[in-house]
């Protein structure tokens, strides 16, 4: 367990909009990547108590301890502390990550603020719950193909312009940085077919 895990690195990095915490072999958070710092004020030396508010503390402890303990995926409804002391209601995802010899070393813990919309301990009917989780997913699968072949048209046009801007007689310097922003573009343009790919498979 001395070797950092490459994840953790990974995470105080990411410049991705949702929160992201790197939690050790025993539950103990060890990373925020920097939405996360901004949003909860955390630093390295934050503890689940300053994170989690104090009513859904105990039942995230549990649930991460028996995640930690059978060394799985676990994940639920929490009450997060913002940086101002306002509650905000998350869905937290927790997912184990392994070494580079398949042994376990912590799980890393992605999250979603969905604040006004009705918590599964709020829902007295498991059909219901059931109901509004996928419901939720199906809105949030919504949103992604939407947001995806939106981004996929944009970066098209953007390869096709640049194609149409490019040409033998332009100046050296302008051929460069064209070539680089085609080169960007198109990668965009993969990257969205993937993720579109993904979207419509879920």
């Amino acid at each position: 367990m001395d070797t950092p895990h490459p994840d953790i690195a990974d995470v105080e990095r990411t410049t991705a909009p949702g929160i992201l915490i790197f939690s050790d072999h025993r539950g103990v958070p060890l990373s925020f990547n920097p939405a996360a710092r901004r949003l909860l004020d955390a630093d390295a030396t934050t503890g689940w108590e300053q994170v989690v508010d104090a009513d859904d503390l105990d039942r995230f402890r549990l649930e991460l301890q028996k995640a930690t303990a059978s060394q799985a995926t676990v994940d639920g409804w929490f009450r997060l502390r913002r940086f101002d002391n306002a509650i905000r209601q998350f869905i937290l995802r927790a997912e184990p990550r392994f070494d580079v010899n398949g042994q376990f070393f912590g799980h890393l813990i992605s999250g979603l603020d969905v604040s006004g919309l009705p918590a599964v301990s709020e829902v007295t009917n498991p059909a219901s719950e059931r109901s509004e989780v996928r419901e939720l997913a199906a809105r949030w699968h919504d949103w992604i193909v939407k947001d995806v072949t939106v981004i996929s048209i944009s970066a098209e046009v953007i390869v096709d312009q640049l194609r149409e801007l490019q040409s033998s007689e332009a100046d050296q310097p302008l051929n460069i940085a064209l070539s680089k922003l085609q080169r960007a573009a198109e990668s965009l343009r993969r990257d969205v077919d993937v993720l579109l790919q993904e979207s419509r498979s879920g």
